[in-house]
């Protein structure tokens, strides 16, 4: 199933999305020194954010609220997540999970501008030599950091410290 399916369906007392989120972030809370673990969980939590509706608002509106706090709950996560970690891996796909929730609609990510903010600028401060945390944290500042005061020290910060390798 998609998102858009797995967020009306109930179980345990919430949907499966949910669920599965809580779920990924659980085994990587138990396994904080397992690299892998950190890696796949972040990029099964991509393949969740996979769903075309998700890009054109067309979801229920109990489905949007739920997504929405599951965006939000991914951010807090990561933001725990990352804060202890320093392993260019994990970063690279952390900032791979987030350039695919900031292509979700406006709408889902509305609010949730200075999380993303934290988290992203944290990825990319703390990585300044991986093209790939520069490639896909643009885009995420594009798509989702566009109003921001800050996105031009983030931005100059990525043009002054990334070198290519």
């Amino acid at each position: 199933g998609t998102i858009g399916d797995c967020t009306h369906r109930e179980r345990g007392g919430g949907d499966i999305l949910s669920n599965a989120t809580d779920t990924i972030f659980g085994v990587i809370y138990d396994c904080p020194k397992h690299a892998g673990v950190q890696i796949w969980g972040c990029r099964l939590l991509s393949a969740l954010f996979s769903d075309e509706r998700l890009l054109t608002s067309s979801v229920t509106e109990s489905q949007h609220n739920s997504i929405s706090a599951l965006i939000g709950n991914v951010l807090d996560h990561l933001e725990v997540i990352l804060s202890s970690e320093n392993l260019r891996a994990v970063h690279e796909s952390a900032i791979c999970l987030l350039s695919r929730i900031s292509d979700c609609s406006d709408d889902l990510l509305a609010g949730k501008e200075e999380a993303f903010s934290r988290v992203v600028d944290g990825i990319i401060l703390s990585q300044p030599k991986s093209r790939t945390v520069a490639m896909h944290g643009c885009h995420c500042i594009s798509n989702v950091l566009h109003i921001r005061e800050n996105t031009s020290h983030v931005l100059s910060s990525i043009m002054t410290d990334f070198e290519d390798e």
